[in-house]
């Protein structure tokens, strides 16, 4: 697996393992152990594809859990 696969991998995991999880970038990018600058590309990249939403407020969500 590439690095950037096991970096998406290791936030969808947090996500799916946590119903209801809501997080800012900066708290994804503490929880993952990740920089934030690369947890903000890929929280980004994952918004693009539907697969988490950014709520008004700056959260980032699972699409049909706020």
């Amino acid at each position: 697996m590439d690095p950037t696969s096991d970096l998406r991998l290791r936030i969808l995991v947090q996500f799916r393992e946590m119903p209801g999880l809501r997080l800012t970038e900066g708290q994804a990018a503490r929880l993952s152990g990740l920089d934030e600058s690369s947890c903000a590309v890929l929280l980004r990249s994952l918004e693009r594809e539907g697969v988490l939403r950014r709520t008004s407020a700056g959260y980032y969500v699972v699409p049909g859990e706020s």
